[in-house]
């Protein structure tokens, strides 16, 4: 993905925190936060995480700092106060595949991107094999999207 959005952005202007699950927790951290904050970034893309992060996300918001949230676990009834929320188990999406895992969700943002921007399909279908892989280890449905997307990952 960071290879993706360097395509879209030049690569000063983009970074990437993989929070330390023993000592930051699973999902949004505070830690990952202020390394944006201290780096003066403005967006964070969250990955299979952030529906639950209301409070952890509204402190990014004090410190100038947008979230877009990919996920898809089931939320809570206060969402997050986000600039863009991505996900099909929320009560009002009409998106019609609500299976998709973490991983898919981030691919299907990055399919939007490439659209809007004109990139060519070979610098994101390139990542079907890891999409196929994330779509076993979150342990969601073989069915529909995941299906389609784990088939040709595999052909990858």
């Amino acid at each position: 993905m960071y290879q993706f959005l360097s395509k879209i952005y030049a690569t000063q202007f983009l970074d990437y925190y993989i929070p330390h699950r023993y000592r930051e927790g699973y999902g949004v951290s505070k830690m990952g936060i202020d390394f944006a904050a201290e780096n003066n970034f403005t967006l964070i893309i969250s990955l299979d995480c952030g529906i639950k992060s209301a409070d952890l996300i509204g402190y990014a918001k004090t410190l100038g700092i947008d979230f877009i949230v990919c996920d898809h676990h089931l939320p809570d009834e206060i969402l997050p106060d986000a600039v863009a929320i991505l996900n099909a188990k929320q009560k009002d999406c009409n998106y019609p595949y609500k299976e998709l895992c973490g991983c898919g969700v981030g691919f299907k943002l990055a399919t939007a991107l490439a659209n809007h921007f004109n990139i060519d399909e070979e610098h994101y279908l390139c990542y079907l094999d890891l999409v196929a892989t994330a779509i076993a280890a979150d342990i969601v449905p073989m069915t529909g999207e995941n299906r389609i997307l784990a088939y040709y990952g595999l052909q990858k």
